[in-house]
């Protein structure tokens, strides 16, 4: 698929909070930020700030207990106009 050079990609993040206590971890759906990111580098860095405050807010005792961590995606999405 072509696009014209008017047209510009985003980026869609996505942020799994997954267990790492099994033998094989286990992630729950993914979660969509609400906002389209125009560069790799925005949507990285958005999603280490966000994962940091996931983290937090289940705090240390839950994450401990279930040994979660969280993953993630900037994955491109059709380009706009």
């Amino acid at each position: 698929m072509t696009w014209s050079v008017n047209q510009k990609m985003k980026y869609i993040l996505i942020i799994w909070i997954c267990s790492f206590g099994a033998e094989r971890p286990n992630c729950g759906p993914g979660l969509t930020y609400p906002v389209k990111f125009d560069n790799w580098y925005d949507c990285t860095q958005t999603a280490l700030i966000e994962s940091g405050k996931i983290m937090t807010q289940m705090g240390q005792h839950r994450v401990e207990e279930h040994k979660l961590a969280t993953k993630f995606a900037c994955t491109m999405s059709a380009p706009t106009i």
